[in-house]
């Protein structure tokens, strides 16, 4: 893994044992967002975190699927020591779903996604982010404070959002791979993504290194 940041992108990986241990802290989100969902639906929905990737930042818009894809997504800004955009994203089909099941168990009609019941989606991201930003900022030793949020519906929008809300030193995109599965669906895919500047990247590839030398035994 690289130590000095400020070089070519493509020189950014993380190795396997860096993935599996993000992803160790990942689940602990998951199956506290599990358990709040379960209770908010009043019928069990599980989340596994099956894949994290690091992405460039100018890579985000191929990465969810062109600037025509429908999605549906929450930027979300992160005020900290270190600069970040959390980003929740759905398809569309798979954001009515939830949406729809939430109110249901909460007595309202359910709307299409076209009419969505902003409020019930705009909840439904505060679950998930408390639930994910609670064991990230564990991780960081960091504390988030997250704010503005609101509903961006495609890709190429996405995209513009991003560029309005953070700045030059935002690079790169911690990847949060998402299953959902949902009572009566089949298992639909979420992305939760952490858009960090570079002293958060440093900070990330610095905490992972010292969480893989305590497993190592290196650090008592």
């Amino acid at each position: 893994m690289p130590k000095v940041l400020g070089m070519e992108e493509e020189s950014i990986r993380l190795t396997p044992m860096e993935k599996d241990t993000l992803k160790e802290v990942s689940n602990l989100g998951s199956a506290k967002a599990t358990n709040t969902l379960s209770a908010i639906i009043g019928r069990p929905v599980k989340l596994t975190v099956p894949y994290i990737q690091l992405i460039p930042i100018e890579r985000i818009t191929s990465f969810l699927g062109g600037p025509h894809e429908v999605l549906a997504c929450t930027p979300i800004q992160i005020f900290s020591q270190k600069k970040a955009v959390l980003i929740i994203i759905f398809k569309r089909k798979t954001a009515s779903a939830l949406v729809e099941l939430m109110n249901k168990q909460a007595g309202r009609v359910p709307k299409k996604l076209e009419e969505m019941d902003v409020s019930t989606f705009i909840e439904l991201a505060h679950i998930l982010n408390n639930a994910y930003l609670n064991p990230l900022a564990n991780f960081f030793d960091e504390k988030f404070s997250p704010e503005n949020t609101q509903i961006v519906l495609d890709a190429s929008a996405i995209a513009g959002q991003l560029i309005g809300q953070i700045n030059s030193d935002i690079k790169y995109g911690l990847v949060i791979g998402t299953d959902f599965l949902l009572p009566g669906e089949k298992e639909v895919e979420g992305k939760f993504i952490l858009f960090i500047d570079e002293l958060g990247l440093r900070a990330l590839l610095e905490a992972l290194d010292r969480r893989m030398l305590v497993r190592k035994g290196k650090i008592f």
